[in-house]
């Protein structure tokens, strides 16, 4: 699957590889939010929001400066790659309004997306998309879309822009 700030604790060849050889091998949970509120508290003085997911992240997010909002996940990392076209899927224990009680100022989600995967896949993701929103929207809470631009061949910036304004301008079309 693809890979997020949530594989730290990791010490295979993502991103988190190594970080932990200096304390005996792998991250532990204890060792995730240590190091997360370590590094909230020390660059959300000069930062308008940090990014963190709920899992080893609510800890964190207290320890963050009072000018700070916070983006919380609500997605799983990676995706289901048993299927094809990259969907995603939501934390299991998690809703907008339980992240909003956690403290969440802004919903951030995050979705691989190409308009050359079938309508089907497509069709499914902007479901997908269009429930958020509307979980959203219901809990007043700002929906931080992240895309991942998918392209298989060497793309110049104008199909990511279009791929952008595409992703955009069909989550905001009328009903």
């Amino acid at each position: 699957g693809g890979g997020d700030q949530r594989e730290v604790r990791g010490g295979g060849t993502g991103r988190g590889a190594g970080l932990w050889k200096g304390k005996g091998g792998d991250g532990t949970d204890a060792m995730v939010e240590e190091l997360r509120s370590a590094v909230t508290e020390v660059l959300t003085p000069h930062a308008s929001a940090i990014l963190l997911d709920p899992e080893w992240g609510i800890e964190p997010s207290k320890k963050r400066s009072a000018n700070a909002g916070l983006l919380l996940a609500y997605e799983k990392s990676g995706y289901d790659n048993t299927r094809s076209g990259r969907l995603p899927d939501l934390l299991p224990h998690w809703s907008v309004r339980r992240l909003q009680e956690a403290g969440a100022n802004c919903v951030k989600v995050l979705i691989y997306y190409t308009p050359f995967d079938t309508k089907d896949v497509n069709e499914e993701k902007h479901a997908f998309v269009e429930r958020i929103g509307d979980e959203c929207r219901t809990n007043d809470i700002p929906f931080f879309l992240l895309i991942i631009a998918v392209v298989c061949i060497a793309a110049s910036g104008y199909v990511i822009n279009h791929i952008l304004y595409y992703v955009a301008h069909r989550i905001n079309a009328p009903n």
